[in-house]
């Protein structure tokens, strides 16, 4: 179950970092835009494992992720992820990062915060990791990573404009306060799919990843044994947002549904799901 907690995580929220992008894009305007909430269900192999809730509102985006069922029961897994960043100079600048996550084994905390620059101020993970079992991230290897949101707001603009270029491929690193990745992302090309009975142009985008410094030993190990490959299909237009998304990996295939969307998260809250303020 653990396997599969850590393989849906990161699904979810590579898949809705990158679904919101447009919108958070398009609120980079003068004004304050209004908050709107999206309730998704995340099954794994075809069985109900997670609700999500996601929010986007100015400046910053809310996820929530919540275990259901046999995999609540086991797992205990919930988390809480708030990013704030700000879009200067025509790219995605993080301004802070902070995601607080509960499972079987106990809590933990990352907190992250950047200069106007993007560059890293302070960070802070509670409880800290063992030093002599996850090497740390050298400061200097730290410098131009996203954090794990936003590199997806950043994503979906480079993977528009490499399109329009003809190119098929960029990667971009990110850092999630114990450890930095490379994303990989790969346009195959333009296709025509059938969702629910109706045809779609849509450009074909798949999404790997490397690890790159601060992995533990056994994490190396499992992820040449489990790490997903993510396939998004992109409308082929000016709106270039995901018509589908999946995850497969060795241990099974993930999906996340839309359930509702709604003008507050108060509204949009399943099971008792707490608001993260």
């Amino acid at each position: 179950m653990k396997q599969v907690q850590g393989m849906v995580t990161k699904f979810i929220v590579i898949l809705l970092a990158i679904c919101w992008g447009n919108l958070a894009f398009a609120n980079e305007g003068s004004h304050p835009a209004p908050q709107v909430a999206k309730w998704y269900k995340v099954y794994w192999s075809g069985i109900h494992v997670a609700d999500m809730i996601a929010t986007v509102e100015d400046k910053k985006m809310d996820i929530m992720i919540d275990s259901y069922g046999i995999a609540k029961t086991l797992s205990k897994f919930s988390s809480k992820t708030r990013s704030t960043f700000v879009f200067k100079d025509g790219r995605y600048v993080p301004a802070s990062y902070y995601s607080a996550f509960t499972q079987r084994r106990g809590d933990r905390s990352i907190d992250i915060n950047y200069n106007t620059e993007g560059v890293i101020t302070s960070e802070v993970v509670n409880p800290p990791d063992k030093s002599w079992k996850r090497p740390p991230v050298e400061d200097d290897k730290k410098v131009g990573a996203y954090d794990p949101v936003t590199v997806f707001l950043a994503a979906r603009n480079y993977l528009k404009m490499a399109h329009e270029a003809q190119k098929n491929y960029f990667s971009l690193p990110v850092y999630d306060g114990r450890r930095l990745s490379r994303i990989h992302f790969h346009i195959v090309g333009e296709q025509i799919i059938e969702v629910e009975d109706t045809k779609h142009d849509v450009v074909k985008v798949v999404v790997s990843r490397d690890q790159v410094a601060g992995f533990t030993k056994r994490e190396m190990k499992r992820s040449k044994e489990e790490e997903p490959t993510i396939t998004f299909y992109f409308s082929n237009d000016e709106h270039f947002m995901p018509i589908k998304a999946f995850a497969q990996a060795p241990i099974g295939t993930a999906v996340m549904l839309l359930e509702k969307t709604c003008s507050s998260v108060a509204d949009c809250t399943p099971y008792g799901m707490a608001n993260l303020d």
